[in-house]
């Protein structure tokens, strides 16, 4: 904790109490913390007694603006990435691949399709949105969320992306049945 000296014109010889400080002359009479010494610079101009250095919330507003940013050394890219998504090693082996839609790429859909197009991409995701830009964004949020846990990964020319089975495909109880006859028995 340090001392204040006001440097305010006016009030170089104030002798009183500042808020919760008590001052003599101008100068604190006790030390002060680190929160009064922003509150009084606050109220007037006041400089640090010992180093003679202005103090106060504009201060430190503009220290930090005036702060040097550290050197980071960049990261590095593994081999394999190619800009194309988590080499093999970095994929959680029970990861499906898909498809990873971009903003670019949705909004690009719901131009050529309207947004029965994105809802189409959105059903496997069990994603829903009235809009067609809260869908697509709900749809890349979701995929990121997806990402992050491990459960999907990016396609790739090695991998491509797993076909979602067709209704006409999918058997029940050991049987091939079509569409309609699904939709009956639901």
């Amino acid at each position: 904790m340090r001392q204040l000296r006001i440097t305010e014109r006016g009030w170089e010889t104030y002798t009183g109490l500042l808020g919760r400080i008590m001052f003599e002359n101008g100068l604190s009479v006790g030390p002060v913390t680190d929160m009064d010494m922003e509150r009084v610079g606050a109220v007037v101009s006041v400089v640090d007694a010992g180093t003679n250095r202005q103090v106060g919330a504009a201060q430190s507003v503009n220290d930090t603006y005036n702060s040097p940013a550290p050197v980071v050394e960049p990261m590095k890219v593994s081999e394999g990435t190619g800009g194309e998504g988590a080499s093999e090693e970095q994929v959680a082996p029970n990861a499906k691949r898909v498809k990873i839609w971009t903003e670019q790429e949705l909004y690009e859909v719901a131009d050529k399709g309207g947004i029965n197009a994105v809802r189409e991409i959105a059903e496997p995701m069990k994603v829903k949105a009235v809009a067609i830009r809260d869908l697509v964004k709900r749809i890349v949020a979701h995929q990121a969320v997806q990402l992050a846990k491990g459960e999907i990964a990016p396609e790739t020319k090695e991998n491509p992306a797993e076909p979602e089975p067709s209704p006409e495909e999918v058997v029940v109880e050991g049987e091939e049945v079509d569409a309609v006859t699904q939709a009956e028995e639901v």
